[in-house]
């Protein structure tokens, strides 16, 4: 009668999805020594809800991490998202979401590097410098003001160049 009662439970909780009451349903049957079959579907039960609970937890995490700007906690939630078998389309997504991440995050290093190279050239009044700057600035789209300022620069330092010429001259 335990040992039918205990089955009975441990058919019950395997339906369920409460992890906790199949794994006391697991240790009576052991104890009352029901059938192994029965005991290997359970345990068979509690892997799925794992599995299941672990795949949830990754979609979540993934979807925070696609809807952020970080691109090694998006990395991080891939990978995650992949060892817990998450659905290829979320995962589709969030690379689309990490390419994009990551060209936004080049191009912002390239208009860095532009910036400082066009600030190097004013600052150092050198005129063949800050005319290719201001194409590099042009190419990468830094800000229109710091081209427009470069300009302005490079503007005065001709007038300078061609008032310096006309005096070398007369």
């Amino acid at each position: 009668a335990a040992r039918t009662d205990a089955t009975k439970e441990l058919e019950l909780a395997a339906r369920g999805d409460d992890v906790e009451r199949i794994s006391a349903a697991i240790v009576a049957a052991e104890v009352l020594e029901v059938a192994h079959s029965n005991i290997t579907v359970a345990r068979q039960r509690i892997d799925v809800l794992i599995a299941d609970k672990q795949r949830l937890e990754a979609e979540r995490v993934l979807a925070t991490a696609v809807h952020g700007e970080d691109i090694e906690d998006l990395k991080n939630a891939i990978k995650h998202a992949v060892c817990a078998d998450v659905h290829q389309n979320k995962l589709i997504e969030a690379k689309r979401c990490l390419s994009s991440l990551e060209e936004e995050a080049r191009a912002a290093s390239l208009r860095g590097e532009a910036m400082r190279a066009l600030d190097a050239a004013v600052e150092l009044d050198d005129i063949t410098g800050i005319v290719a700057a201001i194409a590099r600035a042009e190419e990468v789209h830094v800000q229109k003001q710091a081209i427009d300022d470069a300009r302005a620069r490079l503007l005065n330092l001709e007038v300078e160049e061609r008032a310096r010429q006309l005096d070398a001259v007369f």
